[in-house]
């Protein structure tokens, strides 16, 4: 099956949405008349040959209507002429099945995606403040010991300073 216009998914969908509201089966749209309105009608098959179960553009249209779909004539065959498997200008029910798994599938990967992507920004949102907060902790924990170091230093200084000055003053006393 070749991949869905947006138009075609959309109309699907909500027609996957209508079988499943009114708990009834595809091949139902095209064999009752509350669904399909040539089933019975003056002039068109009433009894269950071959083309009970196949509907042309212009029932679909119907079909369509009745799920709140409004599509103009021309957008209605070019979703039959896309979702016609075997070329015959009609759709049966396993075309339209197959249609409307491939609607729903692809909506459903749709949402997926979308749903771990969110996912994805949700965790990479935390991680990264994970990180900023590992990163003040480690500047932090640096700056201490820095001023740990420096105080050591600077004591260390004091006492050579200390130690300078006795030695200086001992000399001082020697040579005079």
């Amino acid at each position: 099956m070749r991949a869905l216009n947006p138009k075609t998914h959309m109309a699907l969908v909500k027609l996957d949405a209508m079988i499943k509201q009114k708990g009834i089966l595809a091949a139902t749209l095209f064999r009752d008349r509350t669904y399909n309105t040539s089933v019975g009608a003056q002039g068109n098959v009433a009894s269950h040959d071959e083309r009970v179960d196949m509907l042309d553009a212009r029932e679909f249209a119907g079909i369509l209507e009745h799920a709140g779909i409004d599509y103009p004539p021309a957008d209605v065959r070019e979703i039959v002429r896309g979702l016609d498997q075997d070329g015959n200008g009609e759709l049966d029910v396993k075309e339209l099945l197959d249609g409307i798994r491939a609607a729903v599938h692809a909506q459903a990967s749709r949402e997926l995606e979308e749903k771990l992507r969110g996912e994805a920004e949700r965790r990479a949102g935390e991680l990264q403040a994970a990180a900023e907060e590992a990163a003040e902790v480690a500047a932090k924990s640096a700056a201490a010991e820095l001023e740990a170091a420096s105080r050591a230093s600077a004591a260390t200084l004091e006492e050579a300073r200390a130690e300078w000055e006795q030695r200086e003053a001992a000399l001082a006393g020697e040579l005079e």
